[in-house]
């Protein structure tokens, strides 16, 4: 393409929002973008194209991003790394997680190193409290290993179960002479999806990363992680315009955190607060409310929802940050203990708490 054209497409595309078809051209202009964004000066257009095509409806085109993260200036990096990481397609999640284990290395460097972490602490436990209390650190960990592992096996079933009998339908059609109908592969690629979501969700959860901390605008932050929410949301098929978004944060409210982990955090407790909303029928018309404010030198976010009233045990299930079983048939119960790690990543704590009759309420806190 003559350089002519790729400016009359760079305006089209910027004028129309991406609405500019094939995808092709789409793709190839992102292409061009991540490379300037690499250059000592990179374009305007540059920033204008990666701002809008970074959210294109096409995987492939957001796979062009996903791809380049690992090389982009720090700024941009931190801006489109959480969303790209949070991204519906597996593809994309699955390579932007790794661009973020590239730029936030294990501070504690490998398997072996763990063991010996583990050690320590369990030394530590034993010196203070003595061997009883060591024993019992013990157990408790053992269970609630357990607990992780029924939870992850349980979901893998779920998926495999229905996977197992669509490939057995199709080897005795197969086997007729006949040829897989286009359902059927439609449906063994979207397990294969799901397996692949499951398996980065369980090593965002155990991965080990290091918070690098800056000074960030919440406001900014906040906006990011509703947009990438709702992203996700939509890119299951889920259409969630009814439900509403108050925000009341001070647009000049900064704070230390480390923005990648606290976007990701975020994004999942708000995904969570509009999904709530969403019955057989579809999402009914509802409002999240998000706040911020820091008081006495602790900065305070809630996240609520007005799904209405939960049994005390569903509550305290949620309480308790077990991955996997999730109750939702889009989810896979990964999202509030990933948030909860990286909420304390950052040096905070993060509850869920009844909103009386009304839902529940995440409650992040984090010493300043």
């Amino acid at each position: 393409m003559e350089p002519d054209e790729i400016k009359k497409l760079t305006r089209d595309v910027l004028e129309r929002q991406a609405d500019v078809e094939p995808w092709t051209d789409r793709r190839m202009l992102a292409e061009i973008a991540c490379r300037d964004m690499m250059t000592a000066r990179p374009t305007d257009d540059s920033f204008a194209l990666v701002s809008i095509l970074s959210s294109d409806p096409k995987w492939e085109v957001r796979m062009v991003f996903a791809e380049s993260l690992p090389n982009f200036p720090e700024k941009l990096f931190r801006r489109l790394a959480p969303r790209l990481a949070a991204d519906q397609n597996s593809f994309v999640s699955r390579m932007a997680a790794i661009a973020l284990a590239r730029r936030m290395p294990d501070s504690r460097g490998g398997a072996r190193s763990r063991h010996r972490g583990l050690q320590k602490i369990l030394e530590g436990i034993r010196i203070r409290f003595g061997v009883d209390a060591t024993r019992m650190a013990i157990d408790l960990a053992n269970r609630q290993s357990d607990e992780y592992l029924r939870s992850v096996v349980h979901d893998f079933k779920t998926i495999l179960t229905p996977l197992k009998e669509v490939v057995r339908r199709m080897g005795e059609s197969t086997a007729a002479g006949g040829i897989p109908s286009e359902e059927e592969i439609k449906r063994i690629n979207s397990s294969i999806e799901d397996m692949e979501s499951l398996t980065i969700d369980i090593s965002n959860f155990a991965r080990d990363v290091e918070a690098k901390k800056s000074e960030e605008n919440v406001a900014s932050m906040v906006f990011d992680a509703e947009r990438t929410a709702r992203e996700n949301i939509e890119a299951r098929g889920g259409l969630c315009e009814l439900v509403k978004s108050e925000i009341e944060i001070d647009a000049d409210l900064l704070f230390p955190v480390s923005r990648p982990l606290f976007v990701m955090a975020i994004t999942n407790l708000i995904k969570n607060a509009i999904e709530v909303h969403e019955k057989k029928s579809g999402f009914v018309d509802a409002t999240i409310f998000i706040s911020a404010h820091v008081t006495e030198g602790v900065f305070e976010m809630l996240i609520c929802d007005m799904g209405g009233p939960l049994e005390e045990s569903e509550i305290k299930k949620l309480q308790e940050f077990i991955p996997g079983g999730s109750s939702k048939p889009s989810g896979s119960g990964f999202g509030l203990p990933i948030a909860r790690r990286h909420i304390e990543k950052n040096g905070g704590t993060l509850r869920i708490e009844p909103n009386g009759s009304t839902g529940l309420t995440a409650r992040i806190q984090i010493p300043i």
